[in-house]
């Protein structure tokens, strides 16, 4: 990848997004589908069917998103985007038992699927606005590089931390035993037993809150002038037509 690619406008910021999309969803369906099966119980028909919120709200969205830069400009329904995925995961470390599902998990799942999906679609729409045409293909290996990046290093992390955590925790009732004594265990101990999941939830608040700051200040609202990157580009070519000559620079002629 050319190192000049980093000084087109706002590059580096939509590279930074494109972390987050995979990164949110991934995070949810690996902590939560163990949680839902092994914990609650739940058969696997019933839990992908708890999950289905996130994709709902992903497919509706993403029809209409592709005309939100026709009324706002990228960075504010980026920061929308954000702001709904903010919300979003405040609740999910809210989400450890059962009977909460629907107050905390179903929102969460509705609100930050459309945020997240809004983020991953105009972040994809935006990096090609900023950029000149003769670098697209490499502008969407990059791009396509950071979103499984992004969903590779944030599982491994939320992983970890979730390990981490529960290991430090003693529980009343062992885990194992939560989905046939489910009537016996207390709200205290369902947090308890939660905690590790919850922290790695805050943890992707941070990444969310990191990312969301970046887009509001160094994002930059106005689009490039395409005359801009033509002149970008024939300067690199002409720099690339010179050789020295007797130690004095001189253009090719062809």
């Amino acid at each position: 990848m050319p190192p000049r690619a980093w000084r087109y406008r706002n590059f580096g910021v939509l590279v930074g997004l494109a972390l987050l999309p995979y990164f949110w969803w991934v995070t949810s369906f690996v902590l939560l589908t163990s949680w839902y099966e092994q914990v609650y119980g739940w058969s696997v028909i019933s839990t992908a069917v708890h999950f289905l919120p996130m994709g709902i709200a992903a497919w509706l969205i993403s029809i209409f998103t592709g005309r939100f830069p026709k009324y706002l400009p990228h960075k504010y329904i980026l920061l929308i985007g954000l702001l709904l995925s903010v919300i979003a995961t405040i609740l999910l470390p809210f989400a450890d038992a059962p009977n909460t599902y629907w107050r905390f998990g179903f929102t969460a799942f509705l609100i930050g699927s459309l945020g997240m999906m809004v983020v991953y679609a105009n972040s994809s729409i935006a990096i090609f606005h900023y950029t000149p045409p003769s670098v697209a293909g490499t502008v969407g290996a990059v791009f396509n590089c950071a979103l499984q990046l992004g969903s590779a290093v944030g599982l491994a992390a939320v992983s970890s931390i979730t390990t981490s955590v529960d290991e430090k925790s003693h529980l009343e009732i062992p885990i194992t035993e939560f989905p046939s004594r489910l009537h016996e265990i207390s709200k205290g101990l369902w947090k308890q037993a939660y905690k590790g999941r919850a922290a790695s939830y805050w943890f992707l608040l941070a990444i969310l809150g990191v990312e969301a700051l970046c887009v509001l200040v160094f994002f930059k609202v106005d689009l490039p002038n395409q005359s801009h990157h033509d002149s970008e580009e024939k300067t690199n070519d002409t720099k690339l037509d010179i050789e020295n000559v007797g130690g004095t620079p001189k253009e090719k002629q062809t």
